[in-house]
Order: structure tokens, then C-alpha cells, then sequence
């Protein structure tokens, strides 16, 4: 707005100037202050066609800059999740890995326990034969 008002208040300005220029020359300066006034005009419609092709440009730039901004957050936020989902699968294959080896300890145990078990039968068997055997042969001797 305040690019507009400057260029308004020179206009203006060349504008009195250009009279003030009419009245001293005549016809033949006025022919050729119309061309300058034609030329300033030109010139103005390309500053103000640079301002705004410079806000655009400067618009442009910042869209740009903006879409990248997004572009890079939703990338960060995308690696963010990449990393938690693979921080929650170390934790969930620590987690299996905590189970499985319970469940190694657990059955070895329960492998243990069986073997105490049939070793336990076995001697009970062995003190059953030998008690059978020695009263058998007891009885016989008397």
C-alpha cells in the first residue's frame, strides 16, 4: 500500500511538472512531453509490474517454503513413528524372548521333576524286588 501511494504521489508530481513543462514549450513541446509522459507511464507500468511480480515471487517463495516445512514435518513425523514402531518391536521381541526363555527354565523343570520321579519309582522298585528276594529266600532257609 505504501509502494502504491508513492507511486500515485510521482505520478502526480511528473504529471505538474509536465504542465508547468507544456505551458514554456507549446505545441511542439507538448507533442513531445505527451511521448515523455507516454515513456514515464511505461516505465511506472513496469515498476508496478516488478513490485508485483516481486510479491509474487516473494509469495511464491514463501509458499514454497512453507509447502517444505510441511513436506519435512510430515517426514520427520514419519520417522518418528518408523522408530517407535521399531522401538516397540525390540521391546515386544525382548518381551517374547523373556516368555520363551521362561517357558525353556519351566519346561526343564517339569523335565527334571520327571526324571527325579522315575528315579525315585525305580528305587522303590528295586527295594520292593530286594525285600521280595531276601524274604523269599528268608523263608526258605527256615
Amino acid at each position: 500500500m505504501e509502494r502504491e501511494k508513492g507511486l500515485r504521489e510521482r505520478e502526480k508530481e511528473s504529471e505538474r511538472e509536465g504542465e508547468r513543462d507544456s505551458e514554456r514549450m507549446g505545441k511542439e513541446g507538448e507533442r513531445q512531453w505527451e511521448r515523455e509522459k507516454e515513456r514515464e507511464r511505461m516505465r511506472e507500468k513496469e515498476r508496478k509490474k516488478a513490485v508485483v511480480r516481486g510479491d509474487r515471487e516473494e509469495r511464491e517463495g514463501e509458499e514454497e517454503r512453507v509447502q517444505k516445512e510441511r513436506k519435512e514435518g510430515r517426514e520427520e513425523r514419519k520417522r518418528e513413528g518408523v522408530r517407535k514402531r521399531e522401538k516397540r518391536g525390540r521391546q515386544d521381541e525382548k518381551e517374547c524372548e523373556r516368555e520363551r526363555d521362561s517357558e525353556e527354565e519351566e519346561e526343564k523343570r517339569e523335565r527334571v521333576k520327571r526324571e527325579e520321579k522315575k528315579e525315585r519309582e525305580k528305587k522303590e522298585r528295586e527295594k520292593k524286588y530286594l525285600i521280595n528276594v531276601c524274604c523269599n529266600t528268608k523263608s526258605e532257609w527256615f
